[in-house]
């Protein structure tokens, strides 16, 4: 019996090296064996998951979050892109003359140009889907509801003017994508 426990154990060391080598694997267990494991599966951030207008079960609540969480975040998200850009230019300004080409700075135009235009559909969304919303929600709730907020189309008004003032924001971006532009132009070899 001595003599089995040696070969099986050689014979698992042969097949343990062989795999190894080859890089392929053995499983020690049947076909019908049950296998149980966890996957934990996270929601990557959207770079535009800035138009959700949020949940609300009161008018005000309603309000507070599109002035005080969704504007912000626009308005933030904007900021950090021109940012971005603006690092992006002094990358450019720092390249050799003639190391980019016409198509390769098109076609990085053509992808800030997407985002500025996701970020329009954000400040549409915010202003036509969520600020309209919300008149709706007022206008459909009750009197009780509707008393508590009395200043609603004061507030509604300056909600008009927070999307106004993204507007102004996402015009601004193209300030910085032009001068990304002039700077890329530079550095073309025509």
């Amino acid at each position: 019996m001595f003599g089995i426990k040696k070969i099986a154990l050689i014979i698992v060391i042969l097949i343990v090296g062989m795999s190894l080598f080859f890089g392929t694997s053995y499983a020690l267990w049947r076909y019908n064996t049950e296998v149980k494991f966890n996957l934990t599966i996270s929601e990557p951030e959207d770079e535009f998951n800035c138009c959700i207008c949020g949940t609300y079960n009161t008018i005000q609540e309603g309000i507070d979050i599109l002035k005080h969480i969704q504007y912000p975040r626009i308005y933030n998200r904007m900021d950090t892109f021109e940012n971005q850009l603006w690092d992006r230019i002094s990358e450019i300004n720092d390249l050799p003359y003639g190391s980019i080409t016409l198509p390769e700075l098109e076609e990085e135009r053509n992808y800030y140009m997407s985002i500025i235009d996701e970020f329009g559909n954000c400040v549409r969304t915010y202003g036509s889907c969520c600020i309209n919303n919300l008149a709706n929600f007022y206008s459909n709730a009750p009197t009780e509801e509707q008393n508590q907020v009395p200043d609603f189309w004061d507030q509604h008004s300056e909600l008009w003017d927070l999307s106004n003032q993204l507007w102004s924001r996402r015009n601004e971006l193209y300030n910085a994508l032009n001068a990304f532009w002039e700077a890329g132009l530079s550095k073309i070899n025509f």
